[in-house]
């Protein structure tokens, strides 16, 4: 580009200086015109005019000037104006010089004979002044070759500089839509550890060493870091904190429903009907109160992802008998009625988990169920799948309801009827479900008021 450039700067120069000659070559041949007309007056009028004499000799003094900046300006390749202006310098500046010094020293009494050998030597100097005229001419067309020869020069020169304009600009297309996805590509990139991380974040998960740099991705990443170690801090002495008030709530617990039991199978003496009933009562409640407590220690495994299926073989049936066996007593109490429809197999799960969901399904179906209806407790089994499933005659589920219905601390509907809760039972129980594989779900009865939950569990 560089190279196309200079050539076509040396073009342009070159063409000045062509003007510049032919400019001077004007002057020349007018300067010599006028001196020889000066000079031929000057002799016509018998020597005596001094004044044609000075004009005469300041034209041709001009005349040499213009040939010495002609001849600096020739350029080398213009061999024919080269040898003109030898010839012009060799013979008709030394003839005019001749004529001058000739002139100069004429006077009034030069005789008419030398006066009209003046004159004869001044007829062959303008005819060598007019050959001005034909180098002139022959520099022209001597210039109009170069010049086309230049043109076509020129011509391919432009149509490089065009080619390598077009290829500069494809280049540097190509070198920013590079640049733009490799700047595209880190920034994802970068964006992407800091999603990753803010999700791991969330998860109290291991989110890795910091971003390096100094930009703003890498102080959020670093924020994300510090944020984690923080909130790993805080969550194991929260965990402590559970744990302890937990161990503290379930010994006293512990001993009053041992306490209760013992009362119960009459080891202190007989006890009055309405004692009984009272004791019954203080047992489910704080059989809840324990389920309350375990909930709690089960959501907590949960969130630090430490809850473990011990998954064995046993009796659904049996299970159902004994889950609806601990909550008769909160049935009866309020009138409400449990039927059993679970036929005897054998699954594979959890069997704690699955009391623990079953206890919860029912014990919110009694709670949200009104006097003197019924639920029943179903069971199905096939080669694929076993399901389990309560039913309840409540006034069932509204469509928001449905939306929060398995969110931890959801207690629309009970909150409505003023029935007291964690918010945590149908959480933790979809997560159990979900544990083993299966799915929980609510759906309306159909054709009856109430509400169907119900497990399902491959096999």
């Amino acid at each position: 580009m560089q190279d196309a450039i200079g050539r076509l700067n040396n073009a342009l120069q070159l063409e000045q200086s062509e003007a510049n000659v032919f400019r001077l070559l004007n002057r020349l041949y007018v300067s010599l015109i006028s001196a020889s007309g000066f000079f031929s007056s000057y002799l016509s009028s018998g020597a005596t005019d001094g004044k044609r004499l000075r004009l005469a000799n300041e034209t041709f003094a001009s005349a040499k000037d213009y040939l010495r900046q002609v001849r600096a300006q020739t350029p080398r390749d213009q061999s024919v104006l080269a040898q003109s202006l030898d010839t012009l310098e060799n013979q008709s500046i030394p003839s005019f010089e001749r004529l001058k010094d000739d002139c100069l020293k004429m006077d009034n009494q030069a005789s008419g004979e030398n006066k009209l050998l003046a004159l004869y030597q001044l007829k062959p100097l303008i005819k060598q002044a007019s050959r001005i005229n034909d180098i002139y001419t022959e520099v022209i067309e001597e210039s109009d070759k170069q010049r086309e020869i230049r043109i076509v020069e020129q011509s391919r020169i432009v149509q490089r500089i065009r080619f390598l304009v077009l290829t500069c600009l494809l280049f540097n297309i190509a070198f920013s839509a590079v640049a733009l996805f490799l700047f595209r590509r880190s920034l994802l990139s970068r964006l992407q550890v800091i999603l990753t991380r803010s999700k791991a974040l969330a998860e109290l998960e291991d989110v890795g060493p910091a971003l390096s740099g100094v930009d703003e991705f890498a102080e959020i990443d670093n924020c994300i870091v510090e944020a984690r170690s923080e909130l790993v801090a805080a969550e194991k002495f929260r965990s402590q904190v559970v744990a302890m008030v937990a161990h503290d709530m379930r010994s006293p617990l512990t001993s009053a429903l041992t306490s209760l039991e013992m009362m119960e199978e009459k080891f202190f003496g007989p006890i009055t009907p309405e004692a009984e009933k009272k004791v019954v009562s203080i047992t489910a409640s704080l059989n809840r109160l324990v389920l309350l407590i375990d909930e709690f220690l089960d959501l907590d495994k949960l969130r630090r992802k430490e809850l473990q299926l011990e998954i064995s073989e046993f009796d659904l049936a049996d299970m159902v008998a004994d889950v609806v066996a601990s909550l008769e007593a909160m049935a009866s109490s309020i009138g409400i009625s449990i039927e059993t429809t679970a036929p005897s197999f054998t699954v594979s799960a959890d069997k704690n988990r699955m009391r623990q969901v079953l206890t919860n399904l029912l014990s919110n179906a009694i709670k949200f169920s009104p006097r003197g209806s019924k639920i029943i407790v179903s069971a199905r089994d096939n080669p694929k799948y076993w399901s389990l499933s309560v039913i309840d005659q409540g006034k069932g589920l509204s469509p928001e309801a449905k939306k929060e219905l398995f969110q931890p601390y959801s207690r629309s509907e009970a909150s409505a009827l003023a029935i007291k809760g964690s918010g945590l039972g149908l959480f933790i129980c979809r997560w159990f479900t979900e544990a083993h594989g299966g799915k929980l779900e609510a759906k309306a009865n159909s054709g009856t008021p109430g509400t169907t939950f119900c497990m399902t569990v491959p096999r």
